[in-house]
């Protein structure tokens, strides 16, 4: 009988925590203007006030709107592609860590994020 392995998600949640930390970080260090939002395997990038910033954090899919959206597709996606990861089309689709994500990936992804929020 062959049995259905199931994804260690421990493991997958592990690497979203540390994915979504490091993405506060780099945007700690670089003074940006976004938030990062997420639990577990899933997690987003949003233009917003800096982290901490509650006044400014989008509450609805209205306040997300207002900002500078198309900046995503304008500047993050390009400059991430450039270092050979491949962002959703657009700032409202969220993004996930599968159980195929090595560390190492999230190293690259992280360096990606790092030099698209540069």
């Amino acid at each position: 009988m062959n049995r259905v392995r199931i994804p260690r998600y421990d493991q997958v949640y592990a690497l979203g925590d540390c994915l979504r930390s490091g993405l506060e970080e780099i945007i700690a260090d670089s003074g940006s203007e976004y938030t990062v939002v997420g639990i577990d395997s899933m997690f987003k990038l949003l233009f917003a006030g800096g982290p901490g910033d509650t006044e400014q954090f989008p509450r609805t899919g209205a306040d997300v709107r207002s900002r500078d959206a198309d900046r995503w597709a304008r500047l993050l996606r390009p400059a991430a592609k450039d270092r050979g990861v491949l962002l959703p089309p657009n700032q409202f689709e969220s993004q996930f860590v599968s159980a195929a994500y090595t560390e190492d990936d999230i190293d690259r992804t992280l360096e990606a994020y790092k030099h698209a929020l540069a």
